[in-house]
């Protein structure tokens, strides 16, 4: 306090100029005195700070205390000298504080007099307030009164109508009450009673009539205002305590069960006899009454219900034996089998198979034929739905059961306030009606499609028969049987169900009761699903069995040892295995006959049965196949071993199937009745069984052709720049391969590959329909153009090469395409050469005949690519001239496998294995090196060099 005290204010001028003086602050002086300086810190501990002082010693408090006695009178002298300073300025503060004290006692008096003003203002102010409170609440009173004596005399008066349009009910009771006395009277005549009789009830049953035409409706819609009015009132205003309505209350809820009643038997009548006008009379009662959607949905479940039962009933066994003519107990001779529930089932009696699964099937048919008409029965009630519209709202009924449609919802039209007194008796005549377009239009939504009446029936229908027949199936009984043997049968007969409700619900204006999607056909066919997986099973189980037949160890031992050297050609896989191939081509036949007139079965048949026994015959086929040592030795003079007779009559089983299915494919008649899915289910099959009959006989031709490459490779040791000219014999290689493939064709090909059929030769397939119709003979034509491809890219290395040279390689080739039509496959045949290039390899051997003998010159200028195709390389690979044309040069330009490092022999393997662009640019980085040499370089060679470079860019732009 004294600190900031001295602090406040600065001394006076008058002050300053009398003691001028300098003072010394204490505050400043305690500040650098360190033993004073923590009396100034806010933290100041007098305890610690005493404590410290006895610690120093027994003369260190009394130094403390003196130190302190002196400090204490400085700072009262300062204080005592401020005080003196500012005397003038306190006596000034302290008259202040008396000025605010008597100000505050005037305040005191103004609010005790403000405060008892302010209890006079309350007074007055809430007598008014209270009295306009009591009104407010009296008024409030008087209004709910009156509101709920409205609602009273609405009620009473909606009672009233009700009563009205239910008065035929009434009259036929005073009818009936008036009939008594008139027979308790006694009539003269018993005829005249009867005819009275019969008047009377041919009088209310019209009157009924024409109440339910037209009264009914009425009816319902005052029951639907009655409810409003309820739950207006919901709440503390509702109608309990007011005895008038109360009493009431009973009949209405007993005349809202009859108009349902009566509005239910009216709906199931229209919809039973197809009448547009009872069931649009009936469906506007149940609008009225606000449960239009729940009167729809009951009427389709049960309608589906009762179409499912047909299904149960049509497979209970019990039912069947009694219409079959036996007994429950002596069906059959007596009980036998067991089903899955531990119960014994009914079988027919011996020789009666035939007769009880026909009358299966005409009881299955029948309850097919229930189905339809329960469904043709919601399709007349959604016909109705998506034509009547409400006379007062002309809401679209179809609408309220399907619900709003964001997506497909129109521009409500303009609402019209009628008298309901004006509504016509007759619940059809003057309505309006229109075609829901918003259902049948394409971009209807699949929500708003799928809530359709007709839709759910088949979801319902479709899933009850689902189950039904699934425990049928599951059962072990005859019907399972039966089922099992004429699935073909019930897939016709859920497809004709399908056609016949498209059909008769073909109508003008209306959709259809099935959609035009095929959705509702798949759920149909859904039904048949429990018995197609075993149906399929069965017929995969009945082609598997010749498969297992055919490639079991034993039977291919069998096939092995009747395959011999001095067996006739052709005869590979005569025996078993040809007996094995026929029965299972025989049952392949059977499955799809049996099915040929059902599209979509079939598919299902050649894929799950046919397609997947021919993959299993291709998968066992692939671990049958011999690849040892015995099945790769090849050579000349060595005889065909155990292995390779094997492997052979394995590949003419394999051929034998995939000649007879490529026939079968071919045929006119399958390809007429056959869908796209089916032909490539069998085609596909086929295929892979092709292919692994193509590999097994690759095994012994692929070791051939080791043995021709290892003597193409020779011809780099012989001379071709100068030797002696061609004479009688060719080269020496050339001999070499001859001999080989001699020998191959002499001990393998004829006597153990089947023959080539000169038919599929001349037709011209592609190379996949030749690989089905004879998958050897595809491997022996691939087997051929690789000897040829082999032989053109050694040839096209061979450098320097003189005239005579040409000539020998001129013979060498004519006499290699003798060795190779008469021992290996046909040389006009022979398959091409590239992918995509329309020539051959026998093309190309024979191009290379005429090219040898064209200088580099020709070569460049016959790699224009308008004279390419005319000329003798045109039939030569891009790949092949390139390297020719290198060939044709001196010597003394560097070809791509020199500068490789590499020998003509493995640069010849090399481009076997790379694209011919790879190639191309081996090449070009060949001549680019030759550009960048230094040193003197061969006039010749360069010029060279640019026209191989200029051969290069026309053969590969």
């Amino acid at each position: 306090r004294y600190t900031g005290f001295l602090g406040a204010r600065e001394p006076s001028g008058a002050m300053a100029a009398k003691d001028a003086t300098p003072r010394v602050d204490p505050l400043l002086a305690m500040q650098a005195d360190p033993k004073l300086a923590p009396f100034l810190r806010d933290d100041f501990d007098g305890t610690a700070y005493a404590s410290g002082v006895l610690a120093g010693g027994p003369d260190a408090p009394k130094d403390a205390k003196k130190v302190l006695d002196r400090t204490i009178a400085d700072l009262d002298a300062a204080l005592a000298l401020e005080v003196r300073e500012h005397h003038d300025e306190l006596l000034h503060q302290l008259g202040g504080i008396d000025e605010a004290d008597r100000v505050l006692q005037i305040v005191k008096g103004g609010v005790t007099s403000l405060r008892q003003t302010m209890g006079r203002v309350r007074d007055e102010i809430v007598e008014p307030h209270t009295a306009v409170d009591a009104k407010t609440r009296q008024l409030e009173n008087l209004t709910r009164t009156v509101d709920l004596l409205r609602r009273v005399v609405r009620a009473s008066k909606l009672n009233a109508k009700l009563r009205a349009a239910l008065r035929v009910e009434e009259s036929d009771s005073a009818g009936d009450a008036s009939e008594k006395p008139s027979r308790s009277n006694g009539q003269s005549n018993e005829s005249n009673d009867k005819e009275a009789s019969l008047r009377v009830e041919a009088e209310r049953r019209r009157r009924a009539s024409a109440a339910a035409a037209g009264d009914l409706a009425k009816a319902a819609k005052t029951l639907g205002d009655i409810e409003e009015l309820r739950r207006e009132g919901a709440g503390d205003d509702d109608f309990s305590g007011v005895d008038v309505v109360e009493r009431d209350n009973r009949w209405l809820n007993e005349a809202a069960r009859e108009t349902r009643r009566r509005a239910g038997v009216a709906l199931d009548q229209g919809i039973a006899s197809a009448s547009q006008a009872e069931v649009g009379a009936a469906l506007q009662v149940f609008h009225n009454l606000g449960e239009l959607k729940h009167a729809v949905d009951n009427r389709v479940a049960s309608l589906a219900a009762s179409a499912v039962d047909f299904v149960r009933e049509a497979l209970d066994p019990k039912a069947l034996a009694r219409e079959a003519g036996g007994s429950e107990t002596n069906a059959g001779g007596g009980l036998s089998g067991m089903n899955t529930h531990g119960r014994r089932a009914l079988m027919p009696p011996p020789g009666e198979e035939e007769r009880w699964a026909e009358i299966l099937w005409q009881r299955i048919e029948s309850s097919l034929d229930a189905a339809k008409a329960n469904c043709l029965a919601v399709w007349h009630l959604q016909r109705v739905l998506a034509k009547k519209r409400d006379p007062i709202t002309h809401a679209l009924f179809l609408d309220e059961v399907l619900g709003e449609d964001e997506e497909c919802q129109d521009e409500p039209p303009e609402e019209r306030v009628e008298d309901l007194e004006n509504l016509p008796r007759d619940g059809y005549d003057g309505e309006t009606f229109a075609t829901d377009d918003r259902f049948t239009d394409a971009r209807a939504s699949s929500k708003r499609v799928a809530r359709a009446p007709c839709r759910r029936f088949i979801d319902q229908f479709s899933k009850g028969a689902y189950e039904a027949l699934a425990r049928a199936h599951a059962s072990a009984g005859f019907a399972k049987d039966a089922l099992l043997a004429g699935y073909p049968r019930l897939v016709t007969s859920l497809e004709t169900l399908h056609a016949r409700l498209a059909r008769d619900s073909d109508a003008k204006g209306a959709p259809s009761a099935v959609a035009g999607d095929g959705g509702d056909a798949r759920r149909l066919a859904k039904i048949a699903e429990p018995v197609a997986q075993a149906y399929l099973g069965r017929a995969f189980q009945r082609l598997s069995e010749p498969v297992d037949a055919l490639l079991s160890p034993s039977a291919l031992q069998s096939l092995a040892q009747s395959v011999s050297v001095s067996t006739s050609v052709g005869s590979a896989g005569a025996g078993r295995g040809a007996a094995d191939v026929r029965r299972f081509l025989a049952r392949v036949r059977e499955e799809l006959d049996a099915v040929a007139s059902r599209p979509k079965l079939a598919a299902a048949v050649a894929e799950s049965g046919v397609a997947k026994a021919l993959r299993l015959m291709a998968r066992r086929a692939e671990t049958a196949v011999s690849v040892g040592a015995d099945a790769r030795a090849f050579a000349v003079g060595q005889p065909a071993t155990a292995a390779h007779r094997a492997n052979a009559a394995l590949a003419a089983s394999l051929e034998r199937v995939c000649a007879s299915m490529f026939k079968l494919l071919r045929d006119p008649a399958m390809a007429e009745r056959a869908n796209n899915s089916l032909a490539d289910s069998l085609r596909s099959a086929t295929l892979s069984v092709a292919e692994t009959a193509r590999d097994v006989a690759n095994v012994i031709l692929e070791a051939a052709f080791e043995r021709v490459s290892a003597h193409l490779a020779a011809m780099h040791d012989e001379d071709w720049a100068g030797g002696p000219p061609p004479g009688e014999h060719c080269s020496p290689y050339a001999a070499r391969v001859a001999e080989t493939l001699a020998w191959l064709g002499e001990a393998h090909v004829k006597p153990l590959f089947p023959p080539l059929d000169a038919d599929e030769l001349r037709r011209g397939n592609t190379d996949v329909e030749f690989l089905m119709a004879s998958p050897t003979g595809e491997a022996r034509r691939r087997f051929a153009t690789r000897v040829f491809a082999s032989f053109v890219r050694h040839a096209v290395l061979l450098r320097p090469m003189g005239e005579n040279g040409r000539l020998r390689l001129a013979k060498d080739t004519a006499e290699l395409e003798r060795a190779v039509d008469e021992c290996a496959f046909p040389a006009k045949f022979v398959g091409t050469v590239a992918e995509g290039k329309n020539t051959s390899a026998h093309d190309a051997v024979r191009a290379l005949r005429s090219a040898v003998f064209l200088g580099l010159d020709d070569l460049v200028a016959e790699a224009e690519p308008l004279k390419r195709t005319a000329s003798a390389i045109g039939h030569l690979p891009e790949a092949c001239v390139l390297m020719l044309a290198f060939s044709a040069a001196p010597v003394s330009l560097q070809t791509p496998y020199q500068r490789a490092g590499l020998t003509p022999a493995l640069y010849a393997s090399w481009m076997e294995k790379h694209a011919p662009e790879e190639v191309a640019s081996a090449a070009d980085a060949t001549l680019d090196a030759f550009e960048a040499k230094r040193g003197e370089k061969d006039a010749a060679a360069i010029a060279a060099a640019e026209k191989v470079r200029r051969a290069t860019r026309l053969l590969f732009p």
